[in-house]
């Protein structure tokens, strides 16, 4: 059976998708004992999904990338409007030098 949201196939025991977390049409058992174990319900889910099958929850990832990307781009936004003020102050006092004159 596929996922109505995202079409993701759905194992037999998955109430929500692994996927995208989109609930189940139809109540399912419960999941088999050989998937990884969801820290919201302790429902037992595969490695690849990205929400648990019982409850929906989003499982979490095994790389804290995203987070450090967001801090990089944060960084960097701030030092270039860090620098724009800057140079904008300096071509101010460099346009009221030049036309004191």
């Amino acid at each position: 059976m596929k996922c109505a949201n995202c079409h993701a196939e759905l194992g037999p025991a998955d109430q929500f998708c692994g996927s995208c977390g989109h609930p189940r049409a139809i109540a399912a058992p419960p999941l088999p004992a050989n998937r990884g174990v969801c820290p919201n319900c302790g429902a037992k889910c595969q490695s690849d999904e990205r929400f648990c099958g019982e409850c929906g929850q989003a499982l979490p990832t095994a790389s804290p990338q995203p987070a450090r990307e967001k801090i990089t781009n944060a960084i960097w936004t701030l030092i270039a409007v860090a620098l724009l003020i800057y140079f904008g102050i300096l071509a101010i006092g460099f346009f009221i030098t030049i036309f004191s004159w």
